[in-house]
């Protein structure tokens, strides 16, 4: 892109080239600066729009990130990029039922994105709408079988409906696409305790620790596990160690001495 904009300084493709490169590397000021100077001399090119949007987000900056998108979607209302990061920066603000939208609009247009579909089983979620979160997260798993991401979220959701069975087989599908992935493994043990199977709990939980030592939640549920099998001194290693780790632990230490 160097030599294009020695050439002709003014060649928006040039410059939009070299915005999405600093942006992908991290380099989000610059990259706003370029998207910039590509629209000036095109303010209908939606890419940078959609591309000056998401840089703003990284940066922390989500209102002006969404006035970016918007400009976007004036130019093209069908931009599928711009729906969809639009929903991602209005949850960054807490904005549930606005970024619901936005994904209701990138699954219209692209009925196929399994992103948008989790993300508005999150939302759905976030707003207490369990059914419909869960329906959100099936279109999802129909799509690409194998995001844990999906699998974890709807194992969340069917916690949270004390559809306890199904949470724990949506959390072992999860933990079987990525054994690395540490949120399953706490919230799995979390409902076998719930549900008094704390022997399978504590094996869970040994396994978390293997993956991260210092999860100090993954100790503090050994610990739990540990009292309700009788085992208490090694309850309270466990339990020590979870308070070392993450002093918050010791407010509810009461509830497994």
């Amino acid at each position: 892109y160097g030599k294009a904009l020695e050439l002709k300084p003014e060649y928006p493709n040039a410059w939009y080239g070299k915005a999405l490169n600093l942006s992908q590397a991290g380099n989000y000021e610059e990259a706003i600066e370029a998207y910039g100077k590509v629209l000036r001399e095109n303010p209908n090119y939606k890419e940078a729009w959609a591309g000056m949007g998401i840089a703003l987000g990284q940066m922390g900056n989500y209102d002006e990130a969404i006035i970016a998108y918007d400009k976007a979607l004036e130019i093209d209302p069908d931009f599928l990029e711009a729906w969809y990061y639009k929903g991602v920066d209005l949850d960054s603000l807490g904005s549930y039922k606005q970024a619901l939208k936005a994904y209701e609009k990138a699954v219209e247009i692209d009925p196929k994105n399994d992103d948008a579909w989790n993300n508005m089983g999150i939302d759905l979620e976030n707003l207490e709408r369990y059914e419909e979160a869960i329906n959100a997260f099936n279109k999802a798993i129909e799509i690409n079988p194998e995001n844990s991401d999906v699998w974890y979220n709807k194992g969340f959701t069917l916690s949270q409906v004390q559809r306890f069975e199904e949470a724990i087989d949506a959390y072992k599908k999860a933990i079987k696409i990525d054994p690395e992935y540490l949120e399953p493994y706490s919230s799995l043990g979390f409902v076998l305790a719930q549900l008094k199977r704390f022997e399978e709990a504590l094996e869970i939980y040994e396994r978390a620790l293997k993956i991260d030592p210092g999860a100090a939640d993954s100790w503090f549920g050994k610990a739990v596990c540990l009292s309700f099998l009788g085992r208490e001194d090694k309850a309270e290693e466990a339990y020590k160690k979870a308070v070392e780790i993450d002093p918050r632990y010791a407010e509810i230490g009461g509830d497994i001495q």
